[in-house]
């Protein structure tokens, strides 16, 4: 069986991934990890307003910082997830979740 497990930082994520372990057979099931990454989200409402040559560094910094959580994030819940005997891979992809949950499904 395939299952594809999208999660953010909240609890409802953390209680998916408990439920995944509880009522699927580890032995039988490949689960694909998936955090959608909105750089909207990302940024702080300062950015708002945010004007001048420093702009676009502190974006991208933002942005690597946004993207380094994200990574681990999805690593973090792989990682549970094989210590209960799954396969599991992960992805983060930067687009809004209807999108990125719709297209990692259908390429998977």
């Amino acid at each position: 069986m395939k299952a594809l497990l999208a999660v953010d930082d909240s609890g409802i994520s953390a209680a998916a991934t408990h439920a995944v372990v509880k009522q699927f057979r580890a032995e039988d099931t490949e689960v694909w990890v998936l955090h959608a990454l909105q750089w909207q989200r990302a940024m702080p409402s300062c950015f708002a307003f945010a004007r001048g040559d420093t702009y676009g560094a502190q974006f991208c910094s933002t942005m690597k910082q946004a993207r380094e959580q994200a990574a681990a994030l999805v690593a973090s819940v792989a990682g549970v997830l094989r210590a209960s005997g799954f396969r599991a891979s992960t992805a983060v992809v930067e687009r809004g979740p209807l999108l990125a949950i719709l297209g990692r499904a259908a390429a998977w």
